[in-house]
């Protein structure tokens, strides 16, 4: 499976991309490949945030893949790193 989020212009702020293991038919682990990439529409160029490989091992498991800041449009240089946090309601990853 493969999900894509897209956005016309991304507000200040921090980004945090997390991946969720609700349920499969086969048991894990899994081995999940996640790419986060900007696209400057104006100049037709993508840049990548991060690209990595994360392994899921149990139903309900969230992982903090990226976090990373906006600033003007821009990504801020330096601001991506991986520490946790849980998106959803009363979890921890």
């Amino acid at each position: 499976n493969s999900e894509r989020a897209c956005a016309a212009g991304l507000p200040d702020g921090e980004y945090v991309v997390n991946i969720h293991l609700y349920n499969f038919a086969v048991p894990p682990p899994f081995n999940v490949g996640v790419v986060v990439s900007m696209v400057d529409t104006y100049r037709a160029q993508m840049s990548e945030v991060v690209k990595k490989e994360v392994v899921l091992t149990k139903y309900g498991q969230e992982i903090t893949v990226v976090r990373f800041k906006m600033k003007d449009g821009k990504l801020v240089e330096g601001s991506e790193h991986d520490i946790p946090i849980a998106l959803r309601h009363g979890r921890q990853p």
